[in-house]
């Protein structure tokens, strides 16, 4: 059962959560993504596997330290008198900057998470980079902005030695004590992180951990457990910088309330007691948020220390207690990025790699991945199958054929599903199933239908069914009459004694169901590639290379599949600058398998004829054409040539 520490004295947790958060992002669901980290962050962070994250949390980490220099302003700093609490000695400061201790270290600043590197040691590998709108911080107020909590100079004192004597016998305890230590409960302390501000947020109350992470911190689990009763550690609230503190040291906490901050109260209690460890205390000198972290994990204090940050030593002590279990529940938020949904355990980690089961709560059956999202729409396992689930997560049911709206919108899909036993699978990629073929998109989950799919060994039909035939012509729907030239999806194949340097051969962009209108266009849009490419006489190359005029044509109708016989590359240069196929501008009018038309009737995508040139129309009376020796591809004005002879149609 999870304990809430209510802070002594303390706002009220909407006034907490008030000073957290601002802005807070929208929750409604949105597609997938991942991004980069903001320039603002502290550091990135870095969440550990689950074996390390049952023992520890995540570490927020500067990048490495070779791109980043230190801010000019030294920080402002002055000793205070210690508590008695054990504690650092914190500093006097009136400046808003950050204020550290000790020795600057030798090696050079941490770096700002703008250099997105990450140095980690192996134990701490993965990491996340994070977008979106920025989570809260309280605005900036007109009164000067507090200082940040000071930073000790000195290493926290060894306990005193007792001297060599004799060691009194423990005196058996009493029916009180036994029965005082009976009733001792404990808390998590949920630790988040703002991915902007580079802060670290810790709270006993699990109401206000939920809050914060929908409002977009990273949810980073329990970072230790508290008992609830010992030493006071006290909470305190920038309003300026955003940023919250927690020391034992009244003192401390004293002078930051003098200084603007404000004080929010008991936070939760350090464990007086033997049975307990140590949470250590690191501070980075040059970031005005986020400037201390608290961990228990000696690996993160020495992994900060190697990128700069000042280990404190001890704050206080944490229980020697398991996590205390939780309700799961779901967290939607876009901390990670895009906004997705999330499922948290009783263990209070994120689910990753599972199953998540209705027995724990979360009222239904989903996968949650490797980033913790669960899938909505399809997610390939790369085996065949694919996990599928509607836009809340809950996985597909059924066995067989499935035709329904519930996962797309409500757009009716035919989908194979394979029954698990409580959830399906969906069969994805190519599949015999009922004496025909199918393929359903692993990336949409659902079968093909009523469209033209790529295969290895070429173009398929998929009907309404989701049945598929391969299309032999490489084209179904619009086609040009039989007798003329005809559009393909399949590249142009020379003849087979083509062959050398003469034999470029544009291929194919256009689709099996391509409209008229459509080849159109891929037709004029390869002509454009060619604009500055130089006149060669009886050239038929690529884009740079050169080209004639009909050259040009012979390329651009085979960027729609268009198979123009013996006006080919390879024979318009073969026979020679005076050969038959030199002329090939006046042979495809002579003898050319496509419509004449008169010239008032010219559309886009004809080609305007002129004897001894052919030029491809645009439309507006324009067109694009390799004029002659000494010039490049140009577009002109059709009528710069004399008056046409005609207009070939080579799309009827």
């Amino acid at each position: 059962m999870e304990r809430r520490v209510v802070a002594r004295g303390a706002v009220c947790a909407a006034a907490i959560l008030a000073a957290l958060t601002f802005a807070a992002p929208s929750l409604a669901l949105a597609s997938d993504g991942m991004a980069p980290t903001d320039d603002k962050a502290l550091g990135v962070v870095v969440p550990l596997g689950d074996a390390e994250a049952d023992a520890e949390p995540g570490v927020s980490l500067p990048a490495s330290s070779d791109k980043a220099d230190a801010p000019s302003g030294a920080p402002a700093t002055g000793d205070l008198p210690a508590d008695g609490h054990g504690g650092d000695s914190p500093q006097a400061a009136d400046a808003p900057t950050a204020s550290g201790a000790g020795e600057e270290p030798t090696s050079q600043s941490p770096a700002t998470p703008a250099d997105g590197e990450k140095s980690l040691p192996q134990e701490l590998a993965a990491a996340s980079g994070t977008t979106g709108a920025a989570p809260a911080a309280e605005p900036a107020g007109q009164d000067a902005a507090p200082a940040q909590p000071a930073a000790s100079s000195a290493k926290p004192a060894d306990a005193p030695k007792p001297a060599d004597a004799p060691k009194p016998v423990a005196a058996p305890a009493s029916k009180a004590e036994v029965a005082e230590a009976a009733t001792v409960t404990y808390s998590n302390m949920y630790r988040l992180y703002n991915p902007w501000t580079g802060e670290h947020f810790y709270t006993a109350s699990l109401f206000e951990a939920k809050s914060v992470a929908e409002a977009g911190w990273q949810w980073e689990s329990v970072g230790w457990v508290a008992p609830d009763a010992g030493d006071p550690v006290y909470r305190l609230y920038n309003p300026y910088a955003g940023d919250h503190h927690y020391t034992l040291s009244t003192v401390e906490r004293d002078h930051l309330v003098s200084v603007g901050w404000r004080y929010e109260g008991i936070g939760w209690y350090s464990d007086a007691t033997s049975a307990s460890l140590a949470v250590l205390r690191q501070y980075n000198p040059y970031a005005t948020s986020g400037t201390h972290n608290f961990t228990t994990s000696t690996m993160e204090d020495g992994h900060l220390a190697s990128l700069g940050w000042r280990r404190e030593g001890e704050a206080w002590r944490a229980s020697k207690h398991d996590r205390i279990k939780i309700d799961g529940f779901w967290l939607v938020t876009n901390a990670w990025g895009s906004l997705e949904r999330y499922w948290v355990g009783a263990d209070a980690l994120l689910a990753r790699n599972r199953l998540v089961e209705p027995s724990e709560g979360s009222g239904w059956r989903a996968y949650a991945t490797g980033s913790g999202a669960v899938v909505r729409g399809a997610r390939d396992r790369g085996d065949g199958w694919a996990w599928y689930a509607d836009q809340d997560g809950r996985l597909a049911t059924g066995n067989g054929w499935v035709v329904t709206g519930a996962y797309d919108g409500g757009n009716l899909r035919r989908y194979w599903f394979h029954d698990q036993g409580g959830y399906a699978l969906a069969r994805v990629g190519w599949f015999d199933q009922d004496g025909a073929t199918y393929y359903a998109d692993p990336a949409r989950g659902y079968v093909s239908c009523n469209e033209c799919i790529w295969r290895s060994s070429g173009w398929y039909w998929a009907d309404g069914d989701g049945k598929t035939s391969r299309i032999d012509s490489g084209k179904i729907g619009w086609q040009n009459p039989a007798g003329f030239y005809q559009v393909s999806a399949y590249n142009v194949r020379l003849p087979s004694y083509a062959n050398g340097y003469f034999t470029y051969v544009t291929p194919s962009r256009i689709r099996p169901d391509a409209s008229r209108e459509a080849c159109v266009e891929a037709f004029i849009q390869r002509a454009t590639e060619y604009l500055g490419t130089p006149y060669r006489w009886n050239y038929a190359m690529a884009p740079g290379d050169g080209v004639d005029c009909v050259g040009l044509v012979m390329q651009c109708c085979y960027a729609v599949g268009m198979d123009l016989g013996e006006f080919n590359p390879f024979d318009h240069m073969a026979t020679g600058d005076d050969g038959w196929h030199s002329h090939d501008a006046n042979n495809l009018w002579d003898y050319g398998s496509a419509m004449h038309v008169g010239l008032g009737d010219r559309r886009r995508g004809d080609l305007i004829s002129w004897v001894g040139h052919v030029a491809i129309y645009l439309g507006d009376d324009t067109i694009i054409e390799a004029a002659g020796p000494g010039t490049s591809v140009w577009v002109a004005n059709m009528w710069d040539n004399g008056e046409p002879r005609g207009v070939i149609r080579l799309f009827q």
